[in-house]
C-alpha cells in the first residue's frame, strides 16, 4: 500500500507541475503577445528604404568634407553586394537560410549540444531572420523571452518578405563595431574600401565580425 501511494503521490505531483508549468507559460505568452502583435502590424513597412542611414557632407567641388550619423550605415542593394561575400556570411551565420521559413530546428539542435558541452551559452542557434528581428526591434539580452519572440516574429517576417529582401535587409543592417552597422560601413571603416573593392580575405573578415563585432574588429588587432 505504501508504494502504491508513492506512486500515486509522484503522478499527482509531476501532473501538478505539468498543469502548473504549463499556466505560467500560457501567462507570459499572453503579457508578450501584445507587444508582438504590435511589432507585427510594422512589418509590411519594413522595407529598405526604412532604415536610417549616414548623411555624407561634400563641398563645392563634390569632395566629402564629413558625415553626420548615429549609426554608421550606407545601403547597398542586393544585386550590388558581391557574390562571394554574401557566400561567406550565409556559410557563417546561416547555411540553410534559403530552405527554413525563419528557423531552423536544426541550428538550434546545433547550439543545444554545443551549449551543453561547453557547459555555458556558446550558440544561439538564431537564423539570419531571426538576427534581422532582433536587430531592429528586440533587445539583445539573453533570455527566454526574447527568444519567444524573436522565434514568432522570425516566422512572421518569413511571411512578409521574400527571401532576396530580408537577405539584403541583414545585410544593410548587421552591428559589426566601430559604430558600423552594415558591410558597407564595415568596409569603409576597416579597408577604406567599398564592398566591391575587397579582396577574398577581407571578406572573410567581414563574414566573421557579427560572432563578436568588439572583439573581432580589426582596428582593435
Amino acid at each position: 500500500m505504501i508504494w502504491r501511494r508513492t506512486i500515486i503521490t509522484i503522478l499527482l505531483g509531476g501532473c501538478c507541475l505539468v498543469i502548473g508549468g504549463s499556466g505560467v507559460t500560457l501567462f507570459y505568452l499572453n503579457k508578450w503577445m501584445g507587444e508582438i502583435r504590435s511589432i507585427q502590424t510594422e512589418l509590411p513597412t519594413l522595407k529598405p528604404n526604412s532604415l536610417p542611414l549616414a548623411t555624407e557632407v561634400f563641398d563645392f567641388k563634390g569632395r566629402k568634407i564629413g558625415e553626420i550619423a548615429s549609426q554608421r550605415r550606407y545601403y547597398v542593394p542586393l544585386e550590388q553586394i558581391p557574390k562571394k561575400l554574401i557566400a561567406a556570411f550565409l556559410s557563417v551565420e546561416d547555411q540553410e537560410f534559403y530552405r527554413h521559413n525563419g528557423i531552423s530546428m536544426r541550428g538550434i539542435f546545433r547550439a543545444l549540444h554545443n551549449n551543453l558541452w561547453a557547459s555555458r551559452i556558446r550558440q544561439g542557434g538564431s537564423t539570419i531572420t531571426q538576427q534581422l528581428i532582433r536587430n531592429i526591434y528586440l533587445k539583445q539580452e539573453r533570455s527566454l523571452r526574447r527568444k519567444v519572440k524573436e522565434v514568432i516574429l522570425a516566422i512572421a517576417v518569413e511571411r512578409e518578405l521574400s527571401k532576396q529582401e530580408i537577405l539584403e535587409l541583414y545585410l544593410n543592417t548587421i552591428f559589426l563595431g566601430n559604430r558600423s552597422y552594415g558591410i558597407e560601413a564595415a568596409a569603409r571603416n576597416y579597408f577604406r574600401k567599398k564592398i566591391h573593392e575587397l579582396n577574398i580575405g577581407e571578406m572573410a573578415v567581414l563574414a566573421g565580425l557579427p560572432k563578436a563585432p568588439s572583439r573581432f574588429a580589426p582596428h582593435r588587432h
